[in-house]
């Protein structure tokens, strides 16, 4: 209990109202993982563009992250600490893991664990049967796209068509309406938060 007011939880009451997620202007509906695989199986692989969204969607879909931890706002706006850089994918276990950042519902990364370094925490994104959703192949074909050699590990993972520039959260959404083109009757109402929701959806209703 607080002891000025009173308020009994006062603390998981300051919780809840510490930052505000919601974001009124991008589209909120659920994305059906049924489109995601039509989307998939069009891709084509000789475009850049095409094959990193199809890793970009699977990475929100199995993680459930933000759409700002991929992306900054701005070319200029890649920060080391919230954003993806080459360094926060690696291999793992046949799979690859992830080390995720602050978002603006945990500016301070008081839900991450850590174990990835300060403020990062690592998600796997394992092993998956169906071709189409395994993260592995679409990987392969993304880095066919860059020169021979390792890539910068400060550089940012997801990047603009000119190979160096961060892919910024607007081009994002534009080329992600242009993935699902075709296999949905309206792109324009989903956007990138719509794979988040069916990744969380689909986890959550398999596991109870």
């Amino acid at each position: 209990m607080d002891p000025r007011v009173g308020t009994i939880g006062w603390t998981f009451f300051m919780a809840s109202v510490k930052v505000m997620c919601f974001v009124p202007t991008e589209p909120r509906a659920r994305l059906p993982t049924s489109v995601i695989r039509a989307a998939l199986g069009q891709v084509d692989k000789t475009s850049f563009a095409q094959v990193q969204m199809a890793v970009f969607v699977l990475f929100l879909y199995f993680t459930f992250q933000r759409s700002e931890f991929p992306c900054p706002k701005t070319y200029g706006g890649l920060d080391a600490a919230k954003h993806c850089l080459v360094r926060h994918m690696q291999p793992w276990e046949g799979g690859t893991r992830w080390a995720v950042g602050t978002t603006k519902a945990d500016p301070k990364a008081e839900r991450l664990s850590g174990d990835a370094g300060p403020g990062r925490e690592w998600i796997v994104i394992g092993e998956v049967e169906d071709e189409l959703f395994d993260m592995r192949g679409w990987l392969a074909l993304f880095y066919q796209f860059f020169p021979k050699g390792p890539r910068d590990p400060d550089g940012p993972f997801f990047v603009a068509e000119d190979l160096v520039r961060p892919l910024i959260y607007d081009r994002a959404v534009r080329n992600f309406r242009t993935f699902i083109t075709g296999c949905c009757d309206d792109p324009s109402v989903y956007a990138l938060h719509s794979v988040r929701v069916e990744g969380w959806n689909t986890c959550s209703h398999a596991v109870s």
